[in-house]
């Protein structure tokens, strides 16, 4: 039995309590990579116990007592923090700590993984809570993904346990904002062969700021270049880069913006094949990875 009064297990209790930052923020937490520090290299991690006697009460007639290399109340010896406290900072449970993540509503997350340290080949299970509806956590490879359907402030909760009994946890929050939005799309000069196309996208509120575009043209136009290519934010340049691949436009933003408007000119665009038919297709990535397909119609003027 385990005798609250034992001065050996007082200081054991003190030394998971000082080992807590590495051993996941409890108490109850680091006990399990104190025993595994006790079954791997006893003689380094603890002093022998010759003597004393923890019948704390007296009523007990001796049974608590002390043998070399024992403690009754605890089945340890006293502690050897210098090298016990290492040895419990390596061997405990406990989750990488994530950053306040940011998405845009009805986009696609870039799938976070859930990382933790633990004993080798041990493995632990891992539990999410107040994850934003629509993303989930999967288990066999510890990513969370999806696409959130809800905008709003979310604290979002990682529990890991293993086999031993360990356990750690971590919070975050999630913000999932408005949605990425496409506008203002609209064509010039086609009927003369030379179409200039100009749109607009804007990222929602609380959402995270424009960083990359990929654009497909609908039928009747087509991109051949990355010349005469303009994009303003707040009615100035915004540096970027281009590139185009199998008909596909990509551009870079040097720095993340929360509203853009594209001109794609004559030198980048031409006609297509066909009369003017279908959607402009934008895909706008955010900041964070999270990645809005958009469609809208373009008018000819």
């Amino acid at each position: 039995g385990t005798s609250a009064a034992s001065p050996v297990w007082a200081a054991l209790m003190a030394l998971a309590d000082a080992s807590r930052g590495c051993a996941g923020g409890q108490v109850g937490m680091a006990l399990p990579a104190l025993y595994r520090a006790a079954g791997s290299d006893y003689a380094g991690a603890f002093n022998d116990v010759r003597s004393g006697n923890n019948d704390f009460t007296g009523t007990n007639s001796g049974q608590f007592a002390a043998t070399p290399g024992y403690d009754m109340a605890s089945g340890l010896g006293s502690p050897n923090a210098a090298t016990l406290i290492p040895a419990l900072c390596a061997s405990a449970l406990r989750l990488i700590p994530i950053a306040p993540q940011r998405a845009a509503r009805r986009s696609m997350i870039a799938p976070l993984r859930v990382r933790f340290s633990d004993v080798p080949h041990l493995g632990a299970a891992l539990r999410a809570r107040g994850l934003p509806p629509g993303l989930r956590l999967a288990q066999a490879t510890g990513l969370i993904h999806g696409t959130p359907r809800r905008a709003g402030l979310y604290h979002v909760t990682l529990t890991a346990s293993d086999r031993d009994g360990a356990r750690a946890w971590e919070r975050f929050t999630w913000t999932i904002g408005n949605p990425t939005r496409l506008f203002g799309v609209s064509v010039t000069g086609l009927s003369v062969g030379h179409p200039t196309l100009a749109f607009t996208v804007a990222a929602g509120r609380r959402s995270p700021a424009l960083q990359r575009l990929t654009i497909t043209v609908p039928s009747g136009l087509r991109v051949y270049s990355t010349r005469s290519i303009v994009i303003r934010s707040a009615g100035r340049p915004a540096p970027f880069s281009a590139s185009l691949a199998r008909g596909r436009l990509t551009l870079n933003l040097r720095r993340a913006q929360p509203r853009i408007q594209v001109v794609l000119g004559p030198r980048s665009v031409g006609p297509g094949a066909g009369p003017l038919a279908g959607q402009l297709t934008v895909t706008a990535i955010g900041s964070g990875g999270s990645m809005s397909t958009l469609r809208a119609g373009i008018q000819r003027r």
